[in-house]
């Protein structure tokens, strides 16, 4: 059954009717990537054919979120089983031998009269987390090679559906440059022959490890990798920091699935948010990055980080608001790296949290809806710390009180104005009819179900149809689309109901399983018709 309730509407707005790996959304300069679908289904790939990888880019990049949703789609494709993973988050503090040597740990236990002892027990090592242990030795038990351990969910408990026996499982180390010596050096073997030494034996492991990893040199503890480890890597992809579009229909959007969850559970709705105040408040993040000069003859290190698009939009919109422009070439000297990708969302939710608690504190009787005066009262609290400074603060508190009225003076120009458009092709477009309401409900309103136009705007984002050119050339008349509608929904659910998009959508399980083939095939159809 279709869900209209929050939690479902804002995950399917989050992830769209098409498959992530359809969806391509990478950058194509230098084999850089941007996160989203390609990138996953190249991960998803590997741990297929277990091999390693590493993504390497700055904060926010999404790194993370892919290896997570890679993990994710491997366990719906029967690749893993949905819970044979092991996370372990970068740390200088953990000891060398951590993954591979077990832990001898102390536990209490209580027997039948109540009495209280404190018994050994054992930890297993991470990378022996699944392995079937031999009672009396407590070491694991191989398969038929001999050496290959075999591996169950619970190894304690018996075959069975619940408890398989595993054909892989995946490590995923985050922000591996973090790790010490010690524990890199463990996985010298691990990557080139996925073997492990545990109690000095041997044992192969049915292991995929997916990694992640800021630049070296990107900040004080981002160290490069050792060659002999780079080396057993299979697959290594650079990120660079979400552009515009990404920002706005992937990141933020999960951002907003989040906290429309946390309100929901609260039994409060989420406010109303402008899709095109949501673009303004990226836009702004993105000019905190300072300012592009096409004279130099190499970037600034931080500006690496953005997108060749990215780049040129920011030098496009220098040229074109000169008081912009001022604040942000006065910005440039005070950063090494401008607001990763969380910052937007960080940004919104907290905007969201003041609309709301203004709203409880004094009703209106109103929807709760996100303005530009609650993104103005939060944003030095939730951005301003998201800049990696090129000074000391403790030192310099003259230099942040500057830095926090530039990041103002940014933030009026972009808010308190209009969206630019701009006739350089080369700059990506900023104005997408995609996020404007009014103009997609007066094209679209013989189609239209009042209430669910952010519904319709994420199907058209799915299937790429997100500025004028891709929608407004093909619009035609209103009845002209009532008839693209017609004959791909079949004209008796539109002319039963033919204001009803949603029931139409629902008829052909778009809605009901995004995910599925027949969804995939009515979204190829749509988009050739139109």
């Amino acid at each position: 059954m279709l869900r209209l309730g929050l939690s479902g509407f804002l995950r399917f707005m989050n992830r769209g009717p098409a498959r992530w790996e359809e969806m391509p959304h990478r950058d194509e300069t230098d084999d850089v990537f941007l996160t989203g679908p390609d990138l996953v289904g190249r991960i998803v790939d590997a741990i297929k054919h277990d091999q390693s990888v590493v993504l390497e880019g700055p904060r926010g990049s999404g790194k993370s979120r892919c290896v997570r949703e890679a993990i994710r789609q491997a366990a719906e494709e029967g690749l893993i089983h949905p819970r044979a993973s092991f996370f372990l988050q970068g740390n200088r503090e953990i000891p060398r031998d951590y993954l591979v040597e077990d832990e001898t740990v102390f536990r209490q236990v209580k027997d039948s009269q109540g009495k209280i002892s404190v018994i050994p027990d054992r930890r297993p090592a991470p990378l022996f987390a699944f392995a079937v242990r031999d009672p009396g030795t407590g070491l694991p038990i191989s398969q038929g090679d001999g050496k290959t351990i075999l591996c169950r969910l619970d190894p304690n408990a018996l075959e069975g559906p619940t408890n398989p026996n595993l054909k892989r499982f995946v490590l995923f180390l985050d922000e591996i440059n973090r790790f010490s010596d010690g524990v890199l050096d463990s996985l010298l073997s691990i990557l080139e022959e996925r073997e492990a030494v545990l109690s000095g034996r041997a044992y192969k492991l049915p292991v995929v490890c997916l990694m992640t990893m800021n630049p070296p040199g990107y900040d004080a503890t981002a160290r490069r990798l050792n060659p002999p480890l780079a080396a057993r890597i299979t697959r290594t992809y650079k990120l660079f920091t979400p552009d515009l579009d990404t920002l706005c229909d992937q990141i933020v959007g999960a951002r907003l699935l989040h906290e429309g969850e946390k309100l929901q559970a609260a039994g409060q709705p989420l406010p109303q948010c402008p899709p095109d105040l949501i673009r303004k408040v990226i836009l702004v993040t993105l000019c905190l990055w300072g300012v592009p000069d096409p004279h130099r003859q190499s970037l600034r290190a931080g500006l690496e980080c953005l997108t060749p698009g990215t780049r040129d939009l920011l030098s496009a919109l220098v040229e074109r608001n000169a008081s912009l422009g001022r604040a942000m070439k006065e910005l440039e000297p005070l950063c090494h790296y401008g607001p990763d990708g969380r910052a937007a969302g960080d940004w919104v939710a907290t905007a969201i949290g003041l609309a709301v608690r203004q709203e409880m504190e004094r009703p209106s009787g109103q929807p709760v809806k996100l303005t530009r005066e609650h993104l103005h009262a939060t944003l030095i609290e939730t951005v301003a710390n998201k800049i990696y400074d090129a000074f000391s603060p403790a030192s310099r508190p003259d230099l942040t009180r500057k830095k926090q009225r530039l990041l103002k003076t940014i933030a009026h120009q972009i808010l308190d104005g209009d969206l630019p458009r701009f006739e350089d092709s080369k700059v990506p477009p900023v104005i997408r009819l995609v996020d404007q309401e009014t103009r997609l409900k007066e094209l679209f309103e013989p189609i239209l179900l009042d209430g669910q136009e952010a519904v319709f705007r994420q199907l058209l984002i799915a299937i790429g149809l997100t500025v004028d050119e891709d929608i407004g050339s093909n619009t035609g008349t209103r009845s002209g689309w009532a008839g693209v509608f017609t004959e791909v929904y079949g004209s008796e659910t539109i002319q039963q109901r033919p204001g009803d998009l949603v029931r139409a959508l629902v008829k052909l399980g778009l809605v009901i399983d995004p995910q599925s083939s027949k969804s995939n095939k009515v979204a190829s159809v749509w988009a050739k018709r139109i």
